[in-house]
């Protein structure tokens, strides 16, 4: 939540405080968390590792990264094997999810 939270927001201060507040709101750990919740986020703030966090964004821009590699090269592959009549526009277009008109179009 911590993680998901830093991306949105400026600071890490700031997202631990809304992950706690929606921990709160989910009622997780809610009576201890209201109880105590300026050590639980001073405890957090002081166990962040920015490293680690530079790491799992590094992660997850390399997963998407392959992602999009992926889907850019099937469609070449796709369109390659359409403009070698290896398969019809019809199949070509069903692969690739889309119509046979929207198909022309990236022609």
């Amino acid at each position: 939540m911590i993680y998901r939270n830093k991306k949105i927001y400026d600071t890490i201060d700031i997202a631990v405080d809304k992950a706690v507040t929606q921990c709160i709101e989910e009622g997780v750990l809610s009576d201890l968390l209201l109880a105590h919740r300026s050590e639980v986020t001073d405890m957090v703030l002081t166990e962040f590792n920015e490293e680690e966090y530079i790491e799992m964004v590094k992660k997850e821009c390399i997963e998407i990264g392959e992602k999009l590699g992926f889907e850019i090269g099937k469609k070449e592959v796709i369109m390659e094997m359409i403009k070698d009549g290896i398969i019809s526009p019809e199949v070509g277009a069903e692969k690739l999810g889309i119509s046979v008109d929207e198909l022309k179009l990236k022609n």
